[in-house]
């Protein structure tokens, strides 16, 4: 019956919900109540108070009963409400407050000539209850010799009980006399330890505690390890494998004669022969010790020939081993850097650079490993943005000889520059980023520059973990705008940087049977009653049974919204990709005209056009002024002032080739007129004057200051460059990039 009341109710919603979305304002208004039909009561007892102890009344404490059915006058309009409490019939007469028990309690409501009920359980119960059981096992005994029987004499128990009512542990008492003790799984005739129960009983409620015995053969061997020993909880012994192999010695061993109650009768190390085994295969044994010269697990065997009996002439053999892994550990693990060191470059974009990338593991024993990308986890590389200095960091597990893990890590220093000739800024969020975002999303949220997810308090946007895929494409989270969305709830407002970008979802039906109709607006977007004229391309029929990619491309750089139309739609990844500037049409040039129209102060990366910029910060700033210099037919009316040793992020030309053997041509001279300064062109991973050798494109250039003139250098693939001083002020009149 409750769970066809549950079918009622959620069939009630559902049909509720659809017969909003197409009321009229009439339809809206309060019915009568003699035009309603009560369907269904139900209790919900979330907040309710459903435990009482002994003597305490019975109360409906955070109890809410609702009721829901048809109008009659609009047969399409249903509703679904709370009623208050004394409104209601409350039946309690089973309930006794001085029995423990469990009671039924009956809520019932009358509309009209019909009534309904639903009816919820509640529980009397006493305050003060045992609750924990401890056990004092040192004057029991807990080693037994093959066949002896199972005794618990000696045994102490001491039980604590809790006031539940005034929330605290009351004083221990003892209940020796008074346990239970389940040995049914001790078994007297195998050697081995063995779980021994014991409970106790108060006022119907139960307390276990447990102790283990063990069960010994009347005579064996133990072996006692030196004490410098790396010995495990198991006992198992762990040496690292050496270059050549490792020899383990047996010689300060101690081997002891014990007795079925764990008692040494006597050592007999002396008398004591080792065999070794590498799983099944036997390993020679050199006087007291061998030589392992590989990884892996070695039982050790001591024997003793010859043991006998008491009161008997039969002889037997004594055997008793020890594990020792012969681990050969992971040591470390290095980049296999390429011929620009541990730097590596890619332009932004998905990520290129980390697929090629190369590993190796080195062990204990020397031996080393070649791993890929795929073998190791990276953490830190950030491919979408330009990032002048970025670490990624390595970490590789693999499982030792005994099977636990073992690790190594190392870093990667990369630089990821702007593209040219491809796909400009390139924006991807997917499972990473979804993931790190709030479970509950009330108010617009920036995952980064480019994406956005905005919300509001009652129209929130959830995130949870869901595995999907798409071709060869993984995702493990999603973000669930959980219905039709506007321009400031429920949709992702997307920001391109250039004309022509594409925008791509991953999404689907929130419903696994409705599909939903979605669509990318432009900026002008409010709501899906937005002029047509919003919508960018076409609308979209999203289904719910798979994952499926979406693509749009917007003509102009702008903001975007991506919404539904007509019901909940989860995302699980968005990429959009800026194409680059097109390679120019020919050679690039700047002089006076396009110096003299800059500011007279610049405080931050500044561009010229696409190729040419100006890199500055608030407190290394760059300054342009008018200045007169001539170099051969060339003349020259203004000049950019690096003021001083140079960056990638200050003093610096940034300097952008579209194709390759390009000759970059620069007319500079010196601050001073005295002192000259050395300078030089880098590639893209340029930091500071600091940066590897590698980075200088050419050699270094000596750049005096009592006349202007011209350093040219060729740099043999497209990309970004860096023209900075290594010692001071520089003055810059004009800049060419040169491609015939």
């Amino acid at each position: 019956m409750k769970k066809l009341k549950a079918l009622l109710a959620a069939a009630l919603a559902c049909v509720f919900a659809l017969s909003l979305a197409g009321c009229t304002p009439e339809q809206s208004e309060e019915p009568a109540a003699d035009e309603l039909v009560l369907s269904l009561v139900e209790v919900d007892t979330t907040n309710a108070k459903t435990e009482f102890f002994v003597g305490e009344q019975f109360s409906t404490e955070g109890l809410v009963v609702t009721r829901s059915g048809r109008n009659l006058t609009q047969e399409t309009v249903f509703y679904q409400e709370e009623v208050p409490l004394d409104e209601c019939t409350i039946d309690s007469s089973a309930f006794k407050s001085d029995t423990v028990g469990e009671y039924v309690i009956t809520v019932s409501y009358t509309l009209g000539e019909v009534t309904k009920s639903d009816e919820y359980t509640v529980s009397v119960v006493r305050p003060v209850r045992p609750y924990r059981l401890i056990l004092d096992e040192s004057g029991a005994k807990k080693m037994f010799g093959i066949g002896e029987e199972f005794s618990s004499d000696g045994l102490k128990a001491t039980a604590f009980d809790y006031d539940y009512s005034a929330q605290k542990e009351l004083e221990p008492y003892d209940v020796t006399a008074s346990i239970a003790v389940d040995s049914s799984a001790y078994n007297a005739e195998v050697a081995g330890s063995y779980e021994i129960v014991v409970s106790y009983t108060k006022d119907e409620t139960t307390i276990q505690a447990s102790y283990n015995v063990s069960v010994k053969v009347g005579a064996g061997l133990e072996i006692v390890l030196p004490e410098d020993a790396v010995v495990d909880a198991n006992g198992a012994m762990s040496v690292d494998l050496q270059k050549g192999g490792t020899t383990v010695d047996f010689g300060d061993w101690v081997v002891n004669q014990v007795n079925a109650n764990g008692g040494v009768d006597k050592v007999v190390t002396e008398d004591i022969t080792f065999e070794v085994y590498n799983a099944a295969t036997p390993v020679a044994v050199n006087g007291t010790s061998f030589t392992a010269t590989e990884g892996g697990a070695y039982n050790v065997w001591a024997v003793l020939e010859g043991y006998q009996l008491p009161d008997s002439e039969e002889t037997f053999t004594l055997k008793s081993f020890v594990i020792i892994y012969v681990m050969d550990s992971l040591k470390s693990i290095t980049f296999n850097a390429d011929a620009s060191g541990t730097l590596v470059t890619q332009p932004a974009g998905s990520d290129i650079i980390s697929k090629t990338w190369t590993f190796t593991a080195t062990y204990s024993s020397g031996a080393t490993k070649q791993l890929t990308a795929e073998d190791v986890v990276i953490e830190g590389l950030t491919t979408t943005a330009v990032t002048a200095a970025g670490v990624a960091n390595i970490s590789y597990t693999e499982p030792n000889a005994k099977g636990d893990s073992m690790s190594a890590n190392t870093t990667v220093n990369y630089t990821i520059t702007e593209a040219v000739g491809g796909d400009g800024v390139t924006v991807i969020i997917g499972s990473e980023e979804i993931s790190a975002l709030s479970s509950t999303i009330t108010a617009e949220t920036k995952i980064n520059d480019y994406i956005s997810i905005t919300a509001s308090a009652d129209k929130s946007v959830s995130v949870d973990s869901n595995s999907k895929t798409y071709e060869d494409k993984s995702f493990t989270h999603r973000i669930k705008l959980g219905g039709e969305g506007t321009n400031v709830q429920r949709s992702l407002k997307l920001i391109t940087a250039e004309d022509n970008a594409r925008i791509i979802i991953y999404a689907m039906s929130s419903s696994s049977s409705e599909s939903r109709t979605a669509a990318l607006y432009d900026g002008t977007f409010v709501d899906k009653n937005s002029t047509p004229e919003a919508v960018v391309g076409n609308t979209i029929n999203v289904p719910g049974d798979k994952l499926n990619k979406y693509e749009f491309t917007v003509e102009e750089a702008g903001t975007y919204y991506f919404a539904s139309q007509s019901g909940g739609l989860n995302v699980y990844g968005v990429e959009i990709y800026n194409p680059a500037p097109a390679a120019p049409a020919g050679n690039i040039s700047i002089g006076s005209e396009e110096i003299s129209a800059l500011s007279s102060t610049i405080t931050a990366e500044t561009k010229i056009n696409d190729y040419i910029s100006i890199t500055a910060s608030a407190d290394k700033s760059v300054s342009v002024d008018s200045n007169s210099k001539t170099y051969e037919d060339k003349s020259f009316t203004h000049r950019i002032k690096l003021g001083g040793e140079g960056t990638n992020v200050q003093r610096s030309l940034k300097l952008i080739t579209a194709e390759d053997n390009a000759r970059i041509i620069i007319y500079a001279m010196s601050s001073s007129s005295s002192e000259s300064r050395t300078a030089a062109l880098y590639d893209g991973t340029f930091v500071d004057k600091n940066s590897t050798p590698e980075a200088v494109v050419g050699n270094t250039i000596n750049v005096p200051g009592d006349k202007l003139n011209k350093y040219e250098f060729t740099v043999e693939e497209a990309g970004t460059y860096y023209f900075a001083s290594q010692s001071g002020g520089l003055n810059v009149y004009g800049i060419e990039i040169v491609y015939n």
